[in-house]
């Protein structure tokens, strides 16, 4: 299991990407799980892990439920960002209510962002620290595990996932002004992921262009229904299905990209659906 979304956690609207970037590095500076207070309920501990190349080290923070009988099922959760913004901090009460719901350790993943890490430098990082699926970076990591024979993914969990570069849905053409996200922010998204000069990206980039989705795990994948990426969502899904994997999707009725970071009804049940489906999937043999 994984999320990831496009903008940040509680990103508000974004007008320019890179100046964005720019304000997010300047102000950065990280916690370790040692300084943040306790969760009833938890263990959290931070952990540096061998990632992909021998000078890499993956940053993690692991979310233990306590007072279970082990062994627990293990999720891996991938933050959104537009693969160039966000934390492992800035998703901690998300995730430890994930932890909470669900019963599982899940492995919160500090992988390296663009554009001063392009891609696959995120994309690894997210395989070495552990295998799962959530929206485009963990779809990749699905993909590359199937591909290279990795472990068994039991379930993948996708929230509002940016699956292609081409930004050619009748939603994406049409997200002009749309709220937080829209087409000028997607096409800087895409720029600054795949680096300077790329002008395609292959299918672990971008899992919209995989040519073949079977043995892919079973997947819940929520969209929502004012979100530019609606359309690469629910087409992604509609292909699952038409390759013999089975689908939960949740398509939330005027709930613009991010709105699972809202104090809003709609926001608190689909993190009830998203955190039943986890339970079902995570639990099945």
């Amino acid at each position: 299991m994984a999320r990831t979304s496009a903008p940040a956690p509680n990103a508000g609207t974004i007008t320019d990407l890179e100046a964005a970037v720019r304000q997010e590095r300047a102000g950065r500076a990280a916690i370790h799980a040692d300084e943040l207070p306790p969760i009833p309920g938890l263990t959290i501990t931070d952990h540096l892990v061998p990632g992909s190349d021998d000078d890499v080290k993956v940053r993690v923070r692991v979310y233990r439920p306590e007072g279970r009988p082990s062994p627990l099922p293990l999720a891996v959760y991938m933050h959104g960002g537009a693969f160039v913004l966000g934390s492992l901090d800035m998703v901690h009460q998300g995730v430890a209510q994930l932890a909470l719901g669900t019963g599982a350790v899940i492995v919160s993943v500090g992988y390296r962002l663009a554009p001063e890490h392009p891609f696959p430098a995120g994309l690894n990082d997210c395989y070495s620290a552990g295998v799962s699926a959530g929206a485009t970076l963990a779809l990749g990591v699905a993909l590359l595990t199937r591909d290279r024979g990795g472990p068994a993914v039991r379930f993948q969990s996708v929230v509002m996932p940016t699956t292609d570069d081409r930004l050619e849905t009748p939603s994406m053409r049409d997200a002009v002004d749309t709220p937080v996200w829209n087409r000028l922010l997607a096409v800087q998204c895409w720029r600054l992921y795949l680096g300077e000069g790329v002008t395609e990206a292959d299918q672990y980039a971008a899992p919209a262009r995989a040519d073949d989705l079977t043995g892919l795990p079973p997947t819940y994948l929520a969209v929502g229904g004012e979100d530019p990426l609606r359309d690469e969502g629910i087409l992604f899904a509609l292909r699952l299905m038409q390759a013999g994997v089975p689908v939960d999707l949740h398509a939330y009725a005027g709930a613009a990209h991010g709105f699972r970071d809202l104090d809003i009804d709609t926001a608190r049940r689909a993190q009830e659906e998203q955190i039943w489906a986890l339970r079902r999937g995570l639990a099945a043999d």
